[in-house]
């Protein structure tokens, strides 16, 4: 699915949400540079999506499949990842600060470059790819 140019739209925030309600699968989407502050997609396969440089503050994503996304550069500070799989994600130069992961799967992850102060990773399961330069 393909939404490229669609930066800033709460009627994309309601559309998103609504898919997720009715557990409709949004693996592959392009959501570059989407401004998706505080939505809640709970439960969703997102894995191989394009959110580089989206801006997720304060989203909530529980229970929410990852694997292999793109959010590079992306402003997720204050996201809950509560129980979430997020392996093979490229996360560099994200800014994942106050941000919760707790009891996430990340298993080989790109955190390279990225803001993670503040991060609570409590009994989240990790193993990460490339660590260089993050803080």
């Amino acid at each position: 699915m393909m939404l490229k140019g669609i930066e800033n739209s709460q009627a994309l925030i309601i559309a998103l949400e609504d898919l997720c309600d009715e557990e409709v699968s949004q693996e592959e989407i392009n959501l570059a540079g989407a401004k998706l502050n505080r939505i809640e997609m709970n439960g969703v396969n997102i894995s191989r999506a394009n959110l580089n440089k989206a801006q997720l503050v304060n989203a909530e994503l529980y229970y929410t499949n990852l694997n292999n996304i793109n959010l590079s550069e992306v402003d997720c500070t204050g996201v809950t990842l509560y129980r979430s799989t997020i392996s093979f994600a490229i996360l560099s130069k994200a800014n994942c600060s106050s941000a919760s992961f707790c009891k996430a799967n990340m298993m080989f992850a790109d955190f390279s470059h990225g803001n993670f102060s503040g991060t609570n990773l409590k009994g989240a399961n990790v193993i990460i790819e490339n660590l260089e330069k993050a803080s």
